[in-house]
């Protein structure tokens, strides 16, 4: 074969490969994403022009919650690819959405000085106003709780809860939520707040603490943080007045004194109000409120000295006020006093009141006094599967461990209701929650969420023949 020939044979063959080789272009080509599963995965490529030219038009017609789904995930993993998410987000986010942009702009100006420069305003704002957390994801929930030491247990029973609370079915969001744990070792206030902050760099919710001195220290920081905090188990009813985004499971002492004054007073009666010095003030009060809000008349309001045995001016004091009904609270052993001078003078007046009126809490001697008595539980009942449209449908019971396993199942359940209903920012969260709060003026400023949607009650019960039996 001649050279020329030779030649333009060797081009045909070299033409004819290259037509056939793929470009780099084309085998570094991505589909356009057509589920959110897709483009998070398509989103946590490698960064090329290639992976946005896929991801741009999919960010461009995605809904809103599967582009901030997706952008839970960090700037590490995004490598880039959140600004790109996050301005497609800009670009259609109504006025109503005021927070959740504030959260993305700040995102965007740590992301890029370029559009930092380009958006003066919206760094003045920043700047003004910091957003210290603003990768706080709705889609993680984090739960700030002990997990050594005396209440490892407890910590534990909430954090099974909140669990359950987030995967129960009902309103639910579409989108999975992610649970996570941080510990507060021992429940240490200053573990708490270091727990917090590492929380609250990826969680647009936080549930804890246990007791009460760390969890004031949470509501505390929730409030600079501007995230939702809800509080399963402190006992300090002010704790919600901390802050408009610091919530609590409860129950509330007055809400079992309303309760117990609604399931008592089937008629307006004159009351009577004798409570121990060490006794719960909002308990009392929620009765004496509830009790005037059915109509009836508090005859007498009285308080003894904690420990006190000798009940005989205070009963005299119910006969003189006419009293028809009698809330006390105190210790067991003050009450057994209190029922024999009673019997003594012979005052026939019904009596309600907390778990100390129990027959558990008496001896089998005591217990003939009690008949007739009313008491209200310290804790909420969840109904089982089917007992209303939206129960869950494997909740916890109300036993020892089981109560605080309640607390945290309802809090994870409203969590997750929050974002099933649209919330896609921690302030949107706080929004709803806001609006699940108690309606009496006591509950709703200290924060205590209402749970009739839930089907959560406060049991009540009555003693007959030295056996409690629950009041309908």
């Amino acid at each position: 074969m001649t050279g020329p020939r030779r030649q333009a044979l060797v081009a045909a063959i070299l033409g004819l490969a290259l037509a056939a080789a793929p470009s780099r272009a084309a085998r570094e080509a991505f589909p356009v994403p057509t589920t959110v599963l897709a483009g998070e995965a398509l989103a946590l490529q490698p960064s090329s022009p290639a992976r946005d030219r896929a991801l741009k038009p999919w960010a461009e017609r995605a809904d809103l919650p599967d582009l901030l789904y997706t952008l839970r995930r960090s700037p590490a993993e995004l490598g880039g690819s959140d600004r790109l998410l996050i301005e497609a987000i800009l670009k259609r986010l109504p006025p109503s959405r005021a927070a959740l942009a504030r959260r993305l702009e700040a995102r965007l100006a740590a992301l890029s000085p370029a559009w930092a420069r380009l958006h003066p305003a919206s760094l003045t704002e920043l700047l003004t106003a910091p957003c210290p957390y603003p990768q706080a994801s709705v889609f993680r929930v984090a739960a700030v709780l002990p997990d050594s030491g005396d209440y490892q247990g407890f910590g534990q029973a909430v954090w099974s809860g909140i669990q359950a609370g987030l995967r129960s079915p009902g309103r639910t969001p579409t989108l999975p939520l992610e649970p996570r744990r941080w510990s507060t070792t021992d429940d240490r206030p200053a573990r708490a707040v270091a727990a917090f902050d590492s929380a609250a760099r990826e969680a647009g919710a936080v549930i804890g603490a246990l007791l009460s001195t760390p969890t004031v220290a949470l509501a505390s920081a929730a409030r600079f943080a501007s995230l939702p905090l809800i509080s399963p188990t402190a006992s300090d009813e002010d704790l919600g007045m901390i802050g408009g985004s610091v919530f609590q499971i409860g129950p509330s002492a007055y809400e079992r004194g309303l309760r117990l004054a609604q399931s008592t007073l089937d008629v307006p009666r004159r009351v009577g109000i004798l409570v121990s010095s060490a006794a719960s003030r909002p308990f009392g009060l929620g009765f004496a409120e509830g009790s005037e809000g059915l109509g009836g008349t508090v005859a007498l309001q009285e308080t003894y000295a904690a420990g006190g045995l000798n009940f005989h001016d205070a009963v005299r004091g119910l006969l003189a006020k006419q009293v028809e009904v009698l809330f006390w609270d105190g210790d067991p052993r003050e009450a057994e006093a209190l029922l024999r001078e009673m019997a003594r003078e012979r005052v026939s007046v019904r009596i309600c009141g907390g778990e100390a009126l129990s027959p558990t809490q008496h001896h089998d001697e005591t217990r003939i006094l009690l008949e007739g008595v009313r008491y209200v539980g310290e804790e909420w009942e969840v109904p089982r599967e089917g007992s209303t449209p939206e129960a869950a449908e494997h909740p916890p019971t109300s036993d020892t461990s089981g109560s605080l396993e309640v607390r945290g199942f309802l809090a994870g359940r409203l969590v997750s209701a929050a974002v099933a209903e649209g919330a896609l920012c921690p302030e949107e969260i706080a929004s709803y929650l806001r609006s699940r709060l108690a309606a009496p003026p006591y509950l709703r400023e200290r924060g205590f969420l209402d749970f009739k949607r839930e089907g959560a009650v406060l049991p009540v019960f009555a003693v007959t023949r030295g056996r409690a039996e629950r009041v309908q």
